[in-house]
């Protein structure tokens, strides 16, 4: 599958190599009141949205267009996704 970080100058498309649901009670809290798709964390182990209903989702292996698959930790080295970013559809 993929999705698109929502960049203000230039809206990058991310295929997700792989995505595991986000354990942990910090996550619930933060998802509860987040939008769908809103970065709550990222770092070396993965970038973690919001996903509805107080759930969200790890993203631990990303392909940004004409890139190879990356790691989270290889990914967030060369882009700067920081929590409050946005995940989703692109509109042209």
């Amino acid at each position: 599958c993929y999705t698109f970080w929502l960049r203000p100058d230039n809206p990058l498309r991310l295929i997700v190599g792989r995505i595991e649901v986000a354990e942990g009670s910090d996550y619930a809290e933060q998802a509860a009141s987040a939008a769908c798709g809103t970065v709550l964390a990222a770092d070396n182990e993965g970038i973690v949205v919001a996903c509805g209903n107080g759930t969200a989702a790890s993203i631990p292996l990303v392909q940004p267009s004409g890139k190879r698959m990356l790691t989270a930790a290889e990914f967030l080295r060369g882009y700067a996704v920081s929590p409050g970013s946005m995940l989703g559809n692109h509109q042209e």
